[in-house]
């Protein structure tokens, strides 16, 4: 079939794509309470000092700081003892105030479908 087959390129284009100053990411949307819930910042910078924090609304929950290595830094939050909701983690890079830099993902914890309470039979 490939062999009868033509393909050919009608137009092709280039263009140039910025790349973020700063980027912070998490491998899923959505996690269960009780579950870790790894991070990673990624730079354009190799060797910056870095600021995230875990927040629902106004409020900071958990807050870490490091410095990137390479331009990337990763780590991880527990969700022990939260509540469900959406939660958001933003990373900002200690500049000074005209340089400085943030980003941030939002992601829900939600109950654990799986955690039934234990019965005595």
């Amino acid at each position: 079939m490939a062999a009868q087959s033509v393909f050919y390129l009608d137009d092709v284009s280039l263009q140039a794509i910025e790349e973020p100053p700063l980027i912070v990411s998490t491998p899923l949307d959505e996690y269960y309470l009780g579950e870790a819930v790894p991070w990673t910042i990624r730079t354009t910078a190799a060797a910056v000092p870095v600021r995230i924090a875990w927040s629902s609304g106004d409020q900071v929950v958990l807050q870490q700081e490091g410095r990137t290595e390479g331009g990337v830094l990763s780590g991880t939050f527990g969700s022990q003892g939260l509540k469900v909701g959406v939660y958001s983690l933003r990373a900002s890079l200690e500049a000074p105030p005209a340089e400085r830099q943030t980003a941030a993902r939002e992601f829900l914890l939600t109950p654990d479908p799986f955690d039934w309470p234990a019965r005595d039979w």
